[in-house]
Formats: structure tokens, sequence, C-alpha cells
């Protein structure tokens, strides 16, 4: 920032998460903004999540109503009010309640993501597995993108992914790079050919991934292997 005042003269105050190094491939930030239309903000007007950074000045009152410089580390919102109301939700500058009159002006995760071409983590609910033959060795690996490599696959519980957990099945596992390996038991029945039609299919459910920055994703859609007659 070549300027580091606002046109008042006082220094602009300057808000990020101090764990986004590297925001390429980042799914989530610690910063959420709260639209507020009135003081005590019980009912956003809008809440704006995975804000990367915020620039603001206190206005022409020289009081600056919203929050402080400096790095965010964990979880935090920060509140700011439609111009006109009667508030100071910042007490470490005047302490003083008057007429909100902030500028405040602040960037996404996703913006930053559209503007400089970067990837998020994911994986594609659409993809293709490979076919499966019953009773032969299978190989195949979950194609994702983005993030910040290494990545650890797991089982999503509902609120997180559990590495410590992975899918198997029908003589199938996945592990935990993501590669579905394992000899096919469709049909527990042992003889060759114990599949006869062409309908087999073996459902992988719940699979997600971590990336080295802590970002997750699941699958929103089973993942499905069709399973094919030993011939």
């Amino acid at each position: 920032m070549r300027n580091r005042k606002d046109p008042f003269g006082k220094d602009v105050v300057y808000i990020y998460d101090e764990g986004l190094t590297d925001y390429c491939g980042r799914l989530k930030t610690n910063i959420t903004i709260q639209i507020c239309s009135d003081a005590t903000c019980s009912t956003p007007a809008q809440t704006i999540s995975d804000i990367a950074f915020i620039v603001l000045s206190g206005g022409v009152n020289y009081n600056n109503q919203t929050a402080g410089s400096g790095g965010i580390s964990s979880p935090t919102t920060i509140r700011v009010y439609q111009y006109g109301i009667k508030v100071d939700g910042y007490s470490g500058d005047m302490n003083r309640t008057e007429e909100y009159d902030d500028i405040v002006k602040w960037v996404t995760l996703s913006e930053l993501h559209n503007n400089s071409k970067c990837k998020p983590l994911f994986i594609d609910p659409n993809q293709t597995l490979p076919d499966a033959e019953e009773d032969t060795p299978y190989r195949a690996k979950i194609e994702i993108s983005g993030g910040v490599p290494p990545y650890q696959f797991g089982t999503w519980n509902g609120t997180s992914c559990d590495t410590a957990s992975l899918w198997s099945g029908y003589g199938l596992s996945l592990t935990s790079d993501g590669y579905i390996t394992g000899t096919v038991n469709y049909d527990t029945d042992s003889n060759r050919g114990s599949i006869t039609g062409c309908e087999g299919s073996i459902t992988v459910s719940n699979i997600c991934v971590k990336d080295s920055t802590g970002d997750e994703y699941s699958v929103s859609n089973n993942l499905n292997i069709k399973v094919f007659p030993n011939r």
C-alpha cells in the first residue's frame, strides 16, 4: 500500500486472515462480515463469509467504529453498519457512539481465486471410475483438483473428513492417497464368473479429502464401479 493514510489523514485499517499466506487452493477463511441494519445486529441484513481481507477508514468523524487492524487467526465476525446508525462497534479507537460513517471495503476468497486463476480443493462427483471384473484385481484413482498437496482421503462423518476411516467393500478398499484397490468380490460365491449379468455395481460412498492446509471437500454423489462377469 503506497499511501497508508485515508483522505482524512488517519491510518487506513487493514484486517486480514493471517493464515492465508497462500490463498491458492484454500476453501475458507476465518473472517465473516455481517451487514447490520440496527445497532444490535440481532438479525443481520446480510452475512458474507470467507473474507480474505478488509480495508477501512474511520470516515469524516475520524472515529473507527468497526474493528482494529491486524491479523485474524480464529473464526471472527466483523460487523459493518449501515450509514447513520448510532453505534460504536470498536472501543479501541475513540469509544464514542455516533452516526456510523466508516468506509469499509473487502475482498472475498472467491474473488482472489477468480482474479488469479487459483483452484480450490475439488472432487468431481460425476467422474467415472473404471469398470471392474469379478474375482479380478482392481486399481483406480479418485481424481481431485486444486487445493494444496499432499492430500489425505477419508470418510465424511457429517461434519468433517475423518482420515482415520476409509471406505471398503466387496473386496476393495480406499487408500489414504485416493486409490481404490483389491480383488473384486461383488458376489460372495467364490466360483469364477459367479455373476452372469451386466448389472453389478459397487457404490463408493461418503468419500472426502483433506489437503495440507486443513481444507476439506466431500463428494456430493456416490461414485460407482460397474462389475462384469469374469470370463
